[in-house]
């Protein structure tokens, strides 16, 4: 998986795909991009609106999965930002 920026934005801007619904256990574009490191991809889900803050059918956000992993500084969380 290359979180490819190109493709997000077509998948969005042209085809109308959600950036917020998630898939059956409620996890998001975002919550895959973060969990898989893709870091441009998460950028661009967050400008396209994506909740950074939304949680899963377990209640993990996509900074649950950045900390599990040690990444929780790399990813962009603006909820973080107070």
């Amino acid at each position: 998986m290359q979180g490819d920026v190109d493709i997000i934005k077509a998948l969005v801007v042209a085809r109308g795909a959600s950036v917020k619904d998630g898939n059956v256990d409620g996890d998001t574009p975002f919550h895959f991009a973060v969990y898989h490191d893709q870091l441009e991809a998460a950028k661009e889900l967050l400008k396209l609106g994506a909740d950074d803050n939304k949680r899963n059918c377990k209640g993990a956000s996509p900074l649950t999965y950045a900390a599990s992993q040690g990444k929780a500084d790399a990813i962009p969380l603006p909820s973080l930002n107070v």
